[in-house]
C-alpha cells in the first residue's frame, strides 16, 4: 500500500460523506490517521514536515469526538 497526493477536490465530498455517516471508521487505523484540533494544527504540520508516518485530520469543532493530542516526542 502506498499513499501520496491525490486530486482532493474530485473525491473530498464523497469521502467526507462516508466519514460523517460512519462508513470509514476502519480507514483511520489503516492509514495511521489522527484527528487533531484546530489548535494542534501547527504541531501536526510540524510533525508531518519532519517525516512522521502519521496522517492528521483537522476537526476544528470536535464533530467526531475523536480528537487526540499531537505528541511531539513521538516525531523527533
Amino acid at each position: 500500500m502506498t499513499a501520496g497526493q491525490c486530486p482532493v477536490l474530485k473525491y473530498s465530498r464523497d469521502l467526507m460523506m462516508a466519514i460523517l455517516w460512519g462508513r470509514m471508521s476502519y480507514l483511520a487505523e489503516v492509514m495511521n490517521a489522527h484527528v487533531v484540533s484546530l489548535d494542534s494544527t501547527i504541531d501536526a504540520y510540524r510533525a508531518f514536515d519532519q517525516g512522521s508516518p502519521e496522517k492528521f485530520v483537522i476537526d476544528p469543532h470536535n464533530a467526531t469526538k475523536k480528537i487526540t493530542p499531537v505528541v511531539a516526542a513521538a516525531h523527533a
